[in-house]
């Protein structure tokens, strides 16, 4: 989020997305704040990407969640290697995953991953705290 780190504002509410780059065969999953989501999705575009898919959750805490779900699901599936920082001047390569199409999963598919990661733990406190 423009301003600070996002992670400090983990309980507003966020964006989880997946965008898709043809060429480089290649997945980024990204989570991004209210504030800065037109701008963080627009800068991928311009470099070539596409948004697959897009989920709205009430807290950053959720999305985050979710966004490592769906990182470990494709990691899981054999999209180990990540793009090289270079190709990502905006930022975000570390939630890049290449040789997306060996996992070939749709978008209805990464939503439920997501979804149910969010449902997992809805809140950085335990149930029943505070």
């Amino acid at each position: 989020m423009a301003g600070g780190n996002f992670h400090d504002r983990a309980d507003e509410a966020a964006l989880l997305y997946v965008v898709r780059h043809e060429e480089w065969d290649a997945l980024k999953v990204g989570v991004v704040g209210e504030a800065s989501r037109e701008a963080r999705l627009r800068a991928h575009t311009r470099r070539g990407w596409t948004t697959e898919t897009a989920i709205e959750f009430g807290t950053g805490h959720q999305a985050l969640q979710a966004e490592r779900a769906v990182l470990a699901f494709l990691r899981e599936c054999g999209a180990t290697d990540r793009l090289p920082q270079r190709e990502m001047p905006q930022g975000g390569y570390t939630e890049t995953v290449v040789h997306a199409r060996l996992v070939d999963l749709g978008s209805d598919l990464l939503v439920a991953i997501a979804q149910a990661a969010a449902r997992r733990r809805t809140s950085p406190h335990p149930a029943g705290a505070g």
